[in-house]
């Protein structure tokens, strides 16, 4: 139920607003929609044969840290620390 509110001015009283309430069992009020997140660039995209360049291991530095990304023998990746 949603509540209908209109505000009517009375003739000769000053202009002091008089409110009439009324009730409906219409349909329930919209909803705002949520605002968009702002749209990022897609993520690059790299292949992981192009950052191995041929070997089994290849350090990765980040914020002057070194991580290690391995191939396994199953052909898995793995990044450590």
């Amino acid at each position: 139920m949603r509540m209908i509110c209109s505000c009517n001015w009375s003739a000769g009283s000053g202009n002091v607003p008089v409110m009439k309430v009324t009730e409906s069992q219409d349909q329930p009020l919209p909803r705002a929609k949520p605002a968009a997140a702002p749209k990022r660039p897609p993520a690059p995209r790299v292949k992981a044969a192009t950052l191995l360049a041929g070997a089994r291991e290849a350090i990765i530095e980040h914020r002057d840290e070194e991580y290690r990304l391995r191939l396994t023998s199953k052909g898995k990746l793995i990044l450590t620390k």
